[in-house]
């Protein structure tokens, strides 16, 4: 595989949801409180390399950034039972010079909701409907 051309996304993103999370669009303004707060722990950054965001503002401007992203299809993981912001979701989807079709994502969440079932929600509503 020497190459692959990203693919532009579908929009706007359609909503998942189940019990125990709903995902939906970003909507930058309104997320970027909560997604600030998630963002600001640095145990968040530790395997992904990103930096700790400095303010709400910079939220804000990360998930306009997301939005703007014609190749990437990104979504908020809400908490249903308090209605939070929790996480952040994406998708892409790449075609090979060969012709193969691949798809990358990525997600967090929130530490107070590691290993509480959240994630698996999540990549079950994206990947198992």
């Amino acid at each position: 595989m020497t190459g692959m051309q990203r693919l532009v996304m579908p929009r706007p993103v359609p909503t998942f949801t189940d019990s125990l999370v709903t995902l939906r669009a970003p909507v930058s303004a309104g997320d970027a409180t909560d997604y600030f707060e998630m963002n600001a722990d640095p145990e968040m950054h530790v395997w992904t390399g990103n930096a700790v965001l400095d303010s709400a503002a910079d939220a804000e401007a990360e998930l306009e950034n997301y939005l703007a992203m014609d190749d990437v299809s990104t979504w908020m993981i809400i908490d249903n039972p308090s209605s939070r912001v929790i996480g952040r979701f994406f998708l892409t989807l790449a075609t090979t010079d060969d012709g193969r079709r691949v798809v990358g994502e990525g997600n967090r969440i929130a530490r107070p909701f590691w290993r509480k079932g959240h994630n698996r929600a999540a990549r079950a509503l994206m990947f198992w409907l």
